[in-house]
């Protein structure tokens, strides 16, 4: 039950595999096998970028994800410039291309030649194909480079990545004077249940099924790229379903025992460390939820007990991973576990491992001031 959690919170996002790539930014193509640069001598800037990315393909029994990309592009000179522009249609690792690329100058569209060239990860091994095309920038008139294309998210047993690669943009001119990545959401509740996103971005802004993003004077580097986990299609079916039917009040306790391991294991990273901690405590909700419905359910109990315990281990492994004492909130949720094994061993006062456990947690030191 528990997940390739490929976050971010934990710096990777990539345990060992290439992540796919849903797009990257257009850059300049200053000759052929030029990197792409913060030293690019270009003086045309990256005004503004929005990105959509269309999550509501994951659905589909081929999911897909839709990307539209705008770049608003600003020549700085006192001349006009002419500009070979490329497009990476892979990973800098190399992987699957891009499916359905298009590609607009100002609304009209625009021919492109697939090249073969270096990587803009210099120490990546393999060439890779960029989509290529020329602009000219007027002077004082803004120009308007839309990239329409296709997707295929990398799929894992319990959740699906999509990445979207700024680095590349670095080769204009001057920041990114600002950049928003839009995701319109496919599940509802997402924002609570089934989102975690890089680290280097700030919270996202929610208007229905939208999530955005917005980042300003941006410089992009690798750390800067984007990536977005969503829940599976699968998994996210099966929670829908099973809370649907606790709050209809004809959960089983074994469904309930299901809802809380699918949230607990989507907060853990292979049971080390908690990086979604308000999954964790949605699990703990969840399994209270169901010892309150069926508190003569020895079965749930003994469940609940194991998980509760886990619970307890998790944040304060966490917290020592952290070099850290826990910290209030985590305190908080300490003494409600304590509180939830003390009522089971009432219950169960001759359940052998109930009684180890709880003796690890009575020996608790309780500290009294909190590190920072």
């Amino acid at each position: 039950m528990h997940r390739r959690q490929s976050i971010l919170l934990v710096g990777a996002l990539a345990l060992g595999s290439v992540p796919t790539p849903v797009l990257e930014d257009v850059a300049p193509l200053t000759s052929p096998g030029s990197l792409v640069n913060p030293t690019s001598s270009t003086p045309v800037q990256m005004w503004n970028e929005r990105v959509l990315l269309d999550m509501t393909g994951l659905l589909m029994p081929e999911p897909r994800v839709h990307v539209v990309a705008t770049f608003r592009m600003r020549n700085t000179a006192t001349s006009e410039q002419r500009i070979r522009v490329r497009f990476p249609l892979q990973h800098p690792e190399g992987s699957d291309p891009i499916e359905d690329l298009s590609i607009e100058v100002d609304f009209a569209p625009v021919p492109t030649t697939d090249v073969l060239e270096p990587s803009y990860w210099q120490e990546a091994d393999n060439p890779i194909h960029w989509a290529a095309f020329d602009v000219a920038f007027p002077i004082g008139t803004d120009v308007i480079i839309t990239a329409q294309y296709h997707i295929r998210p990398r799929q894992f047993e319990r959740d699906v990545d999509v990445d979207y690669v700024l680095e590349t943009g670095a080769g204009w001119f001057g920041p990114i004077e600002s950049a928003q990545i839009v995701v319109r959401l496919p599940y509802r509740n997402c924002m609570a249940t089934c989102i975690s996103y890089a680290p280097s971005w700030p919270s996202p802004s929610y208007h229905g099924e939208m999530a955005t993003w917005t980042r300003w004077n941006l410089d992009p580097t690798r750390g800067d790229n984007f990536r977005i986990t969503l829940l599976s299609p699968s998994v996210w079916s099966e929670i829908l379903r099973l809370e649907t039917a606790a709050a209809n009040h004809v959960a089983a306790p074994e469904d309930y025992m299901t809802l809380a391991d699918d949230y607990r294991s989507l907060g853990i990273y292979r049971d080390v460390s908690i990086v979604r901690p308000d999954l964790v405590r949605l699990a703990d909700t969840t399994m209270r939820r169901g010892l309150a419905a069926y508190p003569e359910s020895a079965e749930l109990a003994a469940w609940a007990a194991d998980r509760a315990f886990f619970t307890w281990s998790m944040i304060l492994g966490t917290a020592a991973l952290d070099g850290r004492n826990p910290t209030t909130g985590e305190l908080a949720e300490l003494r409600s576990i304590r509180h939830v094994l003390r009522q089971l061993l009432l219950l169960y006062p001759e359940d052998t491992r109930l009684q180890q456990n709880m003796w690890f947690v009575e020996r608790y030191p309780w500290p009294t001031v909190l590190a920072p």
